[in-house]
């Protein structure tokens, strides 16, 4: 079987967002290398291909745009680069780069989430989450998703950050204008919103980076603004220009998976009552369903869990340069869960 036995797939379409698994599953048996209709890159979706690319950043690269981000229409475009203008050329930093870039990222950012200052971390997390839960009604129908998983991981990572509460409405605008336009189309309206809010949170983070340089405190950007000062020889020190682009990495990739992994845990929950008892029974237990979730949930779709979908990654453009071959894949491994 080829891919020419397969439909078109557009995995930016909603049918394929919500419901990957049954592609992912044709694909491995049809075309474990897919060329996607309309975009010069490739899927694909077998263990052994995967580790195949990762292995190989010479001829595999990151350091591309894929064209996941839509462009704004004709009659807005003009206000949309003015709006840009005023702001700060976009960086990549880690979703989008490849080594020795990549890994001057991966350096600083492995320097603020040390196992100390994760543990440090913990104790914000936890209040966030007693606090959401603690307002939760009894004995009555609630939106999940609204209530705990969406603004559980925004709200922590406000805090673990640095930012004040009062940012809490600011935050949920920024992480959604960092997401917008990713396989989507936005209206007009929307789109001069979109870099507005944009705009607002390059300003405020430059802001907040500043005062850390002046006051360092206990936080993650100030933990970002001087590992970033601490520049390998002959490398400027990075700058705002750069570092409010990887604020809005972590930030988007932190409360983006994350809410995506608390609905998925209580939908299987619900879907294995005897494991909800299990879990009464013994709290303790809640650590192991965690770990075990990628698994629980292509059991229950009929999948594979040692080909899932959370290995499919596009094999993109070749590289130029040098690169280390063993780095990259430790790295790109840790980047896609693999």
């Amino acid at each position: 079987m080829t891919a020419d036995a397969l439909p078109e797939l557009d995995p930016f379409a909603d049918d394929f967002q919500q419901a990957p698994f049954v592609w992912y599953a044709r694909l491995r048996e049809q075309a474990p290398v897919y060329r996607v209709p309309g975009h010069d890159w490739y899927m694909v979706t077998t263990m052994e291909l995967v580790r195949e690319a990762l292995r190989d950043p010479q001829t595999f690269s990151n350091d591309v745009d894929v064209g996941r981000r839509s462009a704004p229409p004709a009659e807005v475009a003009a206000e949309v680069a003015a709006i840009r203008a005023e702001g700060m050329p976009y960086v990549p930093a880690l979703g989008l780069n490849d080594p020795p870039v990549h890994t001057r990222y991966r350096r600083l950012v492995n320097r603020a989430f040390t196992p100390r200052a994760l543990a440090s971390m913990e104790p914000l997390v936890q209040a966030t989450a007693d606090e959401l839960v603690g307002t939760l009604p009894t004995g009555e129908v609630t939106d999940l998703i609204e209530a705990v998983a969406r603004p559980l991981p925004i709200y922590a990572i406000l805090r673990i950050l640095g930012l004040s509460d009062d940012r809490r409405e600011d935050i949920v605008r920024w992480s959604d204008a960092g997401t917008a336009s990713l396989g989507a189309m936005l209206t007009p309206q929307r789109w001069i919103e979109v870099e507005r809010d944009v705009l607002d949170f390059q300003r405020a983070i430059s802001v907040e980076l500043d005062e850390r340089r002046q006051q360092p405190r206990a936080d993650l950007l100030s933990t970002l603004v001087q590992g970033s000062a601490d520049a390998p020889d002959g490398e400027a020190p990075l700058g705002n220009k750069e570092l409010v682009w990887l604020v809005r990495e972590l930030l988007v990739a932190g409360n983006e998976t994350t809410t995506r992994t608390i609905a998925e845990i209580v939908l299987n929950l619900d879907a294995d009552p005897q494991l909800w008892g299990r879990i009464r029974q013994d709290p303790d237990y809640v650590a192991k369903v965690i770990e075990d979730n990628p698994d629980v949930v292509e059991r229950i779709r009929g999948g594979n869990p040692k080909a899932m979908g959370a290995l499919v990654g596009p094999v993109m453009r070749e590289t130029k340069g040098k690169a280390d071959g063993a780095e990259v894949n430790r790295l790109l491994r840790e980047q896609l869960g693999v």
